[in-house]
Formats: structure tokens, C-alpha cells, sequence
């Protein structure tokens, strides 16, 4: 989600016309966006941010870095199994 959009759905909810957000708060809402296992989607996390404030936002970065960092763990295996899967298919 962009910060324009995080804003653009904040001020529907809010009635607002906020044009500006801080960047380093962004950056902890845009993280739990993304990895957080119980944030569906960009309205789940503006709800959080509307209803709770950004405390509870930042309450949730750690388990969000967890999963991030156990995602990135996946790709890296997931891509020696391809250059296994490649290297057999080139000895076949």
C-alpha cells in the first residue's frame, strides 16, 4: 500500500482531508501491512490505525518482522530446491 492510499483511506474515515503523514510512522504501518498474519488487507490496518492509534500498530512490528524474516527464510530455500530441481533436470 502507498502512503497516498494509507491516507486516502484514513481520511475517508476520519471525514479529513490530511495531506501529510510522518515517514518513520509510515514506514511501522507499512510493514505490519505487509506481514502481519492478521492484517487482510489495506482496511484492516487503517481500522487499527482509526480505532486504536498508531500504538497498537507499533505493538505488532515485532511478530511482523518475525514473519517477514521467516518469508524471506522460505524464498531462499524455495530457490535452492529450484536449482536442485534445474540441476536434475539438466542431469536427466
Amino acid at each position: 500500500m502507498m502512503k497516498s492510499e494509507f491516507l486516502n483511506l484514513l481520511n475517508k474515515k476520519t471525514k479529513d482531508s490530511r495531506q501529510d503523514f510522518p515517514d518513520d510512522k509510515y514506514q511501522v504501518i507499512e510493514k505490519v501491512y505487509m506481514f502481519h498474519p492478521s492484517i487482510k488487507g489495506k482496511e484492516d490496518v487503517v481500522d487499527l490505525y482509526f480505532r486504536y492509534g498508531f500504538p497498537v500498530i507499533k505493538d505488532m512490528l515485532p511478530r511482523a518482522e518475525t514473519l517477514e524474516e521467516l518469508e524471506k527464510e522460505i524464498h531462499k530455500h524455495q530457490m535452492a530446491i529450484e536449482e536442485l530441481a534445474k540441476k536434475v533436470k539438466d542431469l536427466s
